[in-house]
């Protein structure tokens, strides 16, 4: 089915909430993506502050929309389009840079300690747990697997990179020998969420990094 959500200003970028209930959506009074080059060397978004003006949340559920402005600062905008995300079903923040976080309501909130950001689109390999309530990091060692709800690990994992989920707790990886001193030398494993459990699945590989060795290839059974 599909529905048409009328807003009372421009928007862009319209994500749903980690617990799909809501949408987001970034809302600005300019084009968020027009560039103005002032020379050769210089370019920035609009003549005076950032375009962004604040955002829509959508209920799922009764198809309404409500706004909420933020300060714009008073900095010229280098890059235009700041698009809010969601860092969890009641929390919303921009880019990295921003240092801006809002409740559902509008109203600034501080990141809780121990937060990490919920951002599918710098996810790892793996993706989404089976049940889609688990997000499995980057490589990276150690590796980590965020809870979509809270925002919150899950758990590390001991290993270079996660690869597939194998079920709901469980994920293949690729992990290297011992204490990992030569991360090319690593092998697949079946790793649990958090991290305990590291059961080796192959050989390992001398180089890993080398086109003459073997690669996985994983597919859905």
């Amino acid at each position: 089915m599909l529905s048409w959500i009328d807003l009372p200003q421009g928007a862009a970028s319209a994500t749903w909430s980690p617990d799909g209930k809501n949408i987001l959506a970034t809302s600005y009074d300019r084009h968020p993506d027009e560039i103005e080059f002032v020379n050769a060397n210089t370019r920035y978004g609009t003549k005076g502050v950032s375009p962004r003006s604040g955002f829509f949340i959508v209920d799922a559920t009764t198809m309404t929309a409500r706004f909420n402005s933020v300060p714009r600062g008073d900095k010229q905008a280098a890059h235009p389009r700041n698009d809010f995300r969601w860092a969890s079903p009641n929390l919303i923040t921009g880019e990295a840079n921003d240092a801006l976080s809002f409740d559902l309501d509008g109203e600034a909130r501080a990141m809780p300690s121990g937060h990490v950001e919920l951002s599918e689109d710098k996810a790892g390999r793996a993706g989404l747990s089976p049940n889609g309530k688990l997000l499995a990091g980057p490589a990276g060692m150690p590796t980590k697997v965020i809870d979509r709800a809270s925002g919150f690990e899950a758990g590390t994992q001991p290993v270079l990179e996660l690869l597939a989920w194998a079920d709901d707790e469980h994920v293949i990886a690729l992990g290297c020998e011992d204490r990992c001193a030569n991360e090319f030398r690593n092998a697949l494993v079946l790793v649990s969420v958090d991290g305990r459990e590291v059961t080796r699945l192959s050989s390992y590989r001398e180089d890993g990094g080398s086109d003459a060795t073997w690669h996985p290839i994983l597919t859905l059974r």
